[in-house]
């Protein structure tokens, strides 16, 4: 014993007299170099080292990383010299610039289309490309990124592809000749399987590349969508009608086959030279075995039918875990989940998303950018119709005739008030987390009034209400004493006020939704606690009731099972644990996901209801129901099997273009394209139109039943989004009636907040 303590300390005095020869060594030189210190060993230094350059990289190696325009376009010289910098300090080979079109503008100054106006350089892939090869690094730039949704059903090839042919002859034109740049990088998405028309768009594109330059390479993204969600409906036959099984259990072997070979054949046929294989890490989706799994199918696919396509792994950077507040950025991976990644064997690997790792604070540059003019515009004037024509007692009026008073006849009854001013509620506080307008806070200050009335106006405290009034004109469709209806007006026994009774779940979709956006992003801490002690009365009595709303009478409002909409009862419960802290709303939560199998209901809800029923009226309930749930929802088994009953949203609602769901999905997916897809939408949104009688005179058409209606001709309905996918081909009311445009409000702000709007 004492033999091998002496050793210990003869061992110690030797590594204490090694560790300070070491330290007198670097005194002179603390560089990344072992060479004494000089003022050129890299860009930034100035011979006092204080660059802090000899800091060890905390990323494996990575060929490249994925970089998001939307948050460089900001970015001077100095800027991205530091991040280039940085790149080459973590043994990054170059980067991926995601796409240089999208929004209807271009990232670079452009004969063709038009460019940013907001943009820190005037060419900022000049700037990238001339540091870039000072540095070493290379660089591919990614191609169009927004796929108009209507072009898929009238033409889903010609007019992008030749958009996209331009584009590559411009940067071919302009950048060409650049040592760094090396190839492009086309941002789509194919849908779960790709079909003939993708096959045809890609090869389309991969063709105007090699025209304009042979050398150049052409790299893609594959994402494993998952065996198609009509798996859950026969996993719930064979389980003889319950629903007691996770999605991991169900076998995909013969569909993940299916799909390696469709893939395979399209990046063949289109002769892409190297595929991005997406780990899907990051959100949870996956985990390494699955993202091996997928890997080799890929490989044992491309193999079989003669591809010559380089295969690479997508690496995540991020991590879409949610936290205790409404998110302003993808906090970076841990670093063990990083390398774990980095140890599949691949031809190449890149990083998926730089901008996430390097801003793990949450202050990713762009939140409060500058809007581009037109959609910022648009916002302004939707707002100010909305606040001109469609407030009554600071509450949202669904639907409205012009031509009589908010507060007489048919205007007085408002069925949907609950739900879409809880929605402005949300609008108000994302607007002043993006501006700090003290204007967007004193509306939101005042939309909460309006809102917390709706909850302590009934003789019970904590139930909402659908709409509330202190004068009651005319009641339309009045309901004699003893009916049995009771979606009705209904007044207070002792005061002077009136509601609408009879709530419903989607009414509270968009009261939670605002409840939660104003106390994360507006609320001073008086209204905070004024949103604790309303969602304690709210939410408590729904639990005792086992998840149904109750009214003040004792009867259960018609609507009002919570079970029946998996996706709200989830979101509602983790809003309630994160706002009042009360354990007992997580452990219910836990309950319904772990014993319950809440999630594999709300999976078999929207295939019931969205691909056998064909009725998509429903598609709020995964809008507002997802926004929140997984900002708070830190447990990671949980959250793979919700994020899950996500993407099959997604997935559904993908190539129609549904705003709200594509970016409720991006807020969680980063590496998806929703956001890019689904500004389409945005872009062709008419303020006019939210007046019937301008919708008569500039569009007046009509459409067969269940045909795809552009979102620049669509009449107006209460809720941009919800008729999805093919919007409404029907005007509703008469031409002196008018609705809100608070869904384009919501989505507009949301995505300035989240940094995918300029």
């Amino acid at each position: 014993m004492n033999n091998t303590g002496q050793l210990f300390r003869l061992w110690f005095v030797a590594l204490l007299v090694a560790l300070l020869f070491s330290l007198a060594a670097c005194e002179t030189d603390s560089d990344d170099d072992s060479s004494a210190d000089q003022g050129d060993d890299d860009d930034n230094d100035d011979n006092d080292d204080d660059d802090n350059d000899s800091a060890a990289p905390t990323l494996p190696p990575l060929d490249l990383v994925i970089v998001d325009p939307i948050y460089w376009l900001d970015k001077t010289r100095d800027d991205m010299a530091a991040e280039l910098d940085a790149m080459r300090n973590e043994n990054v080979g170059g980067l991926i610039w995601r796409w240089t079109a999208r929004q209807d503008r271009v990232t670079y100054p452009s004969d063709a289309f038009v460019p940013f106006v907001s943009m820190a350089e005037t060419d900022p892939l000049a700037v990238l490309l001339e540091l870039a090869a000072a540095r070493g690094l290379t660089v591919y730039l990614g191609l169009s990124a927004e796929r108009r949704v209507g072009e898929f059903y009238a033409d889903p090839i010609e007019p992008e592809a030749a958009r996209v042919e331009t584009l590559v002859a411009e940067l071919a034109g302009r950048y060409g000749d650049s040592a760094a740049l090396r190839g492009v990088y086309i941002p789509y998405e194919f849908v779960p399987a790709p079909d003939e028309n993708e096959t045809l768009l890609v090869t389309r594109i991969v063709g105007a590349v090699r025209r304009a330059r042979a050398d150049w390479q052409v790299l893609m993204t594959v994402r494993y969508p998952g065996f198609p969600e009509y798996r859950v409906l026969q996993e719930v036959w064979r389980h003889h009608g319950t629903m007691g099984f996770f999605l991991d259990w169900i076998d995909d072997g013969d569909y993940r086959r299916t799909w390696t070979i469709r893939v395979v054949d399209a990046l063949k046929t289109a002769g892409i030279d190297i595929v991005l294989v997406a780990m899907r890490l990051g959100s949870h989706l996956n985990d390494l075995a699955g993202a091996m799994q997928d890997l080799d199918m890929l490989t044992e696919g491309r193999e079989a039918l003669g591809g010559s396509f380089a295969l690479w792994t997508q690496v995540d950077l991020y991590d879409s875990l949610g936290g205790d507040r409404m998110r302003t950025a993808f906090g970076p991976l841990d670093d063990l989940t990083i390398d774990s990644q980095a140890t599949v064997d691949a031809a190449g690997r890149v990083g998926f998303g730089w901008d996430y790792w390097r801003n793990a604070d949450g202050s990713l540059h762009g939140i409060s950018a500058v809007g581009e003019p037109e959609l910022l515009a648009k916002a302004e004037a939707v707002r100010e119709h909305l606040l001109g024509n469609t407030l009554r007692d600071g509450q949202l009026a669904t639907v409205l005739d012009g031509q009589i008073p908010v507060n007489l006849f048919g205007n007085v009854w408002q069925e949907d008030t609950c739900w879409l001013t809880g929605l402005f509620l949300s609008v108000e506080s994302y607007r002043y987390a993006v501006t700090g307008d003290p204007d967007a806070l004193a509306s939101a200050k005042a939309l909460w009034k309006a809102l917390l009335r709706m909850a302590d106006v009934t003789p019970k405290r904590g139930e909402v209400v659908r709409n509330w009034s202190r004068y009651l004109y005319d009641q339309t469709d009045p309901v004699e004493p003893g009916a049995d209806t009771i979606k009705r007006w209904y007044k207070h026994p002792t005061k002077e006020i009136y509601w609408i009774g009879d709530v419903s779940v989607d009414q509270l979709s968009g009261y939670f939704h605002g409840l939660a956006t104003f106390y994360d992003l507006a609320a001073d801490e008086t209204e905070r606690e004024e949103v604790r002690s309303i969602t304690e009365a709210i939410m408590g009595d729904i639990l005792d009731h086992h998840l149904h709303v109750v009214q003040f009478d004792g009867q259960p409002t018609t609507y009002g099972n919570l079970l029946a909409a998996p996706e709200l009862a989830a979101d509602f419960l983790l809003i309630a644990w994160h706002v009042t802290g009360n354990e007992r709303y997580l452990r219910e939560f836990r309950r319904q996901t772990y014993v319950e199998y809440l999630d594999i209901r709300a999976i078999f809800y929207h295939y019931a209801m969205h691909f056998i029923a064909q009725k998509y009226e429903g598609q709020h309930f995964q809008d507002s129901g997802y926004a929140h749930l997984f900002e708070y929802l830190d447990d990671p088994a949980a959250f793979h099997r919700w994020i899950w009953a996500l993407e099959y949203v997604y997935q559904g609602s993908f190539l129609f273009g549904n705003t709200a769901a594509n970016f409720t999905h991006q807020m969680h997916v980063p590496d998806s394209g929703g956001a890019a897809r689904a500004l389409a939408e945005l872009n062709d949104f008419d303020p006019d139109l939210l007046e019937n009688g301008l919708w008569f005179r500039k569009i007046n058409q009509t459409w067969p039943e269940n045909s795809w209606v552009g979102m620049e001709s669509r009449p107006a309905v209460e809720y941009e989004w919800t008729w999805s996918p093919h919007g409404t081909t029907t005007q509703r009311g008469g031409p002196t009636y008018r609705f809100t445009g608070v869904g384009y409000l919501l989505t507009y702000w949301q995505g300035r907040y989240m940094g995918w709007i300029r």
